[in-house]
């Protein structure tokens, strides 16, 4: 099956191909690169890419309304103050009320 494109970033990459020989479909398949190698992890039909789009942008939302911003003050190669994801919140204990 030949590639019809792939659409790579500094670590997630899409490779958009033929579903197979001889069959139009467009399918997708999710890549990550780990030390200068790209990976082929999960794909799909197409018809599911606006559905994952979807499910990613929620998944980021919820990110930024409950949780941190990952911010390292200094990191080699980076700008200062450079956000890398997200960190779990520390819940207060809630104060617990006497009977």
């Amino acid at each position: 099956m030949a590639d019809v494109r792939k659409i790579l970033g500094d670590c997630m990459g899409v490779k958009l191909s033929a579903r197979r020989d001889g069959d139009p479909h467009l399918c997708f398949t999710i890549m990550v690169e780990n030390d200068g190698e790209w990976f082929e992890r999960m794909g799909a039909s197409s018809a599911w890419l606006d559905e994952l789009i979807d499910v990613l942008q929620q998944a980021r939302d919820y990110c930024a309304k409950h949780h941190a911003p990952d911010i390292a003050k200094r990191a080699p190669g980076f700008p200062p103050n450079t956000q890398f994801g997200w960190k779990i919140k520390k819940r207060s204990n809630p104060r617990r009320k006497k009977p």
